[in-house]
């Protein structure tokens, strides 16, 4: 009965979003908002807690201004760079054979750290109307090369007239991915040489000073 109970309560939930949603909102957490935010792209990060740790790196990094200028960034959540630590905590405890030794954001060095916020950053902005459902390419702030793209999803068939479609951010490694027919990868190509397609939670941001786009919680920090 619990478990009905809940599934009611979702579904009502989902149908009072899915109305209430207009064409220029984006949605954060379950609610609706209208897509323009008072403030910088750091302040926005800033006065959200699933970005204290982020917002403490980009200070560490020196790259506040760098945020608030004409750009684009896809924002990773603390989840991802908690996943980083526990990832080189990991690394560091097999190769010195302590568990007692932990990597910490003060273990981050600030060269390595700038080039991965930067790998995130883009010059201008870049937002849902700028893209298409094909590959388009762009520079990161880091000089490499990223496909920014919408994707159509059929997870809302029943509910919605048109397909939704999801943002999606592709770090490019050793050029574009063949695709088959079906849009997927050629499966003959190297691990090392395959595209890395991350979506973003949430899209289409718009601060005073550019656009944000919130990667998923499980995007690999330092990709």
């Amino acid at each position: 009965m619990k478990n009905k109970l809940i599934y009611i309560l979702t579904f009502f939930g989902l149908c009072l979003m899915v109305t209430a949603c207009k064409k220029n909102d984006y949605i954060i957490g379950g609610d609706v908002h209208d897509p323009r935010v008072n403030m910088t792209t750091y302040d926005f990060l800033k006065s959200k807690p699933l970005f204290d740790t982020l917002s403490i790196l980009i200070d560490k990094a020196g790259m506040k201004e760098e945020i608030n200028g004409n750009t684009t960034f896809f924002a990773p959540t603390d989840y991802s760079v908690a996943e980083l630590l526990a990832r080189r905590t990991r690394i560091i405890q097999l190769k010195y054979n302590n568990e007692n030794i932990r990597y910490t954001l003060d273990s981050l060095p600030i060269p390595e750290l700038r080039d991965s916020l930067r790998s995130h950053l883009f010059a201008g902005a870049i937002n849902r109307e700028n893209l298409s459902l094909g590959d388009k390419l762009f520079k990161s702030k880091s000089n490499e090369d990223f496909s920014i793209l919408l994707t159509e999803t059929n997870d809302y068939t029943g509910l919605l007239t048109t397909k939704p479609q999801y943002l999606y951010l592709v770090k490019v490694r050793n050029g574009l991915d063949l695709k088959l027919a079906n849009g997927e990868p050629d499966p003959s190509i190297p691990d090392e040489d395959k595209d890395i397609k991350e979506l973003a939670q949430t899209s289409g941001i718009i601060t005073t000073n550019g656009i944000l786009h919130v990667l998923h919680n499980k995007h690999k920090f330092y990709w």
